[in-house]
């Protein structure tokens, strides 16, 4: 959650904006939880929970759980990145347009720079609001779905 807050400060970036880091978050958590659901299981049970229930649609339904697994990857990676990046972007390009506003009228006349520059200033305040929930919501779900991934590895058929 830290990660996902500091790109409310001016000066810096979220970590969790560039995709390396929710990549290896990601893969760490793939790895994670496929390494527990070997542990309770065994290899050999746990390449048996990707086959289904059904044996006799076990070659239909193998390639798509070890997709649908792998694929995992992708969604905490796409999911954590875009939200973080996109907040990070709206808010740049609000602050953006409020020193463009004002520098662009401060050298003929100071004090309408400084009304001018009013409106844009309030609604990089509105984003920093966003920032909040989406950074608290990514940070949730980032939190919660790895716990999912880890509770179906590990769980036991009754």
């Amino acid at each position: 959650m830290f990660s996902n807050l500091l790109g409310i400060l001016p000066v810096f970036t979220s970590p969790t904006g560039q995709v390396s880091v929710p990549l290896a978050c990601a893969i760490l958590t793939f790895l994670y939880f496929n390494w527990q659901g070997i542990k309770h299981h065994g290899p050999v049970g746990y390449l048996k929970h990707f086959a289904g229930p059904v044996p006799w649609l076990s070659p239909l339904i193998f390639p798509v759980e070890i997709i649908s697994t792998s694929a995992r990857i992708v969604s905490l990676t796409v999911r954590l990145w875009a939200n973080i990046f996109a907040s990070d972007l709206l808010y740049s390009i609000f602050v953006g347009l409020f020193t463009s506003a004002t520098l662009a009228v401060w050298p003929k006349a100071p004090f309408w720079a400084v009304l001018v520059a009013i409106f844009p200033m309030t609604i990089p305040i509105a984003f920093i609001g966003l920032h909040l929930l989406v950074s608290v919501i990514q940070a949730y779900i980032f939190t919660v779905l790895p716990s999912v991934y880890l509770g179906m590895a590990t769980a036991d058929e009754h």
